[in-house]
């Protein structure tokens, strides 16, 4: 149980890790990786 609720926080915290990545815009190369690394 501990590590599912532990798995869900790493899973928002990605998440938002992207999100604020995303806002920076940054070149479609970059995207591409920040997406490959964070699947959303």
């Amino acid at each position: 149980m501990q590590k599912i609720l532990e798995n869900q926080q790493i899973n928002i915290q990605r998440k938002v890790l992207l999100k604020a990545l995303l806002c920076l815009k940054p070149e479609p190369r970059i995207r591409l990786r920040i997406s490959k690394i964070v699947k959303v």
